[in-house]
């Protein structure tokens, strides 16, 4: 396996993607990394990307960047509909359990 960025968005089901990434992660013997430095600039993203060892899937909300170094990297993000991300913004900005779903994944 090579090493994997998954770029997340917001409301796109990244806390779902974690949630699986880490399961499998612990299955099928890879490293799932991540990174709480939220929207990193392109040196600290390029840095902490080539100091990953192999086997490892880096998380983060961050800029896609093709540089030498880190060219046998491969980076996926998932999108979704934008009406209904909208109403999942919403309803996630209003709801009380957010928090507590949220604390149990961590």
């Amino acid at each position: 396996m090579t090493r994997i960025v998954y770029n997340r968005v917001m409301k796109a089901g990244s806390t779902t993607m974690f949630a699986v990434l880490h399961f499998l992660g612990k299955k099928n013997n890879f490293t799932v990394v991540k990174d709480q430095n939220v929207f990193p600039d392109r040196v600290y993203l390029l840095k902490t990307l080539q100091d990953l060892p192999d086997n490892t899937v880096y998380i983060n909300h961050c800029q896609y960047i093709e540089d030498e170094s880190i060219k046998d990297y491969v980076w996926i993000n998932m999108v979704r509909d934008p009406i209904d991300r909208e109403q999942s913004s919403y309803y996630y900005e209003v709801s009380a359990e957010r928090f507590s779903a949220l604390k149990e994944l961590e």
